[in-house]
């Protein structure tokens, strides 16, 4: 990790599911801003922009940021932290997203490590939310959804620390323990991670809500890693994963079409 100081930044992911709240769903998107004024230490949100007109009916997918020169040997390590006496099949949930995506990226490889777990690129853990900046959030959706539907908790979050460059150097990623507290099945755990990785990778939030990185998770609706989310990583690490240069750079544009 870098020695400077350190901007944090963190994504969330609300998550509906089907299987316990039947409804007509309507398109909905959320978003939290964008703070183009990040000061060391604070927290920030960035998600989809419905204030942009020459954005909207678009299928984007936005771009957040590129890796630090930890990325330099396309390589990026990850452990489990504090996980004792997490279920083992939940564990294999969020190893099987990490394999769908490190399958799906020639380019890069995610490589798990098990000795010094802190010194990892990407931190995964299963806790409270509550205890994160701004972690702990509920969404309220009704009249936007379905009447009888209210309230939606916060299912992953992922905070970033970056270089005075702006760059990713390190990332964690929280699943809030209310998803094992309510006994959601390995396959949502599974889609929750894959999201999750997808912001440790680079991407932002998608602006159709049945892709995979869309900021609600609906389950059987919600997609596996696509060419989209592909795209996406490669172009948020291009300095490495397109052009395969030894010089870091940020990415060249803030999203892509699907």
């Amino acid at each position: 990790m870098s020695s400077g100081d350190l901007l944090t930044i963190s994504f969330s992911l609300a998550m509906l599911l089907c299987a316990i709240l039947t409804f007509s769903l309507n398109p909905v998107k959320i978003s939290f801003g964008y703070d183009n004024n990040l000061a060391a230490g604070e927290y920030h949100y960035i998600s989809t922009n419905e204030n942009d007109d020459a954005t909207k009916g678009l299928d984007l997918l936005e771009i957040c940021c590129s890796w630090s020169n930890e990325l330099s040997d396309a390589v990026l390590t990850y452990a489990f932290v504090d996980v004792d006496g997490i279920d083992q099949s939940a564990k294999h949930a969020v190893e099987d997203a990490i394999e769908e995506w490190d399958s799906k990226i020639e380019e890069l490889e995610l490589e798990e490590v098990q000795q010094y777990p802190s010194a990892s690129d990407i931190q995964i853990t299963f806790d409270s939310l509550s205890g994160i900046g701004n972690g702990e959030r509920d969404y309220n959706f009704k009249n936007n959804i379905d009447d009888h539907l209210t309230i939606i908790p916060t299912a992953g979050w992922t905070q970033f620390k970056f270089t005075n460059q702006g760059l990713i150097d390190g990332v964690k990623i929280t699943i809030s323990d209310n998803v094992l507290d309510l006994g959601f099945d390995d396959d949502i755990i599974e889609q929750i991670a894959k999201h999750e990785m997808g912001h440790a990778l680079g991407l932002g939030h998608a602006h159709d809500e049945e892709r995979l990185m869309a900021d609600i998770v609906i389950e059987d609706r919600t997609g596996n890693v696509s060419e989209c989310e592909i795209n996406g990583v490669l172009q948020a690490n291009q300095w490495k994963l397109v052009n395969a240069k030894d010089t870091v750079g940020p990415p060249m544009s803030k999203y892509i079409i699907c």
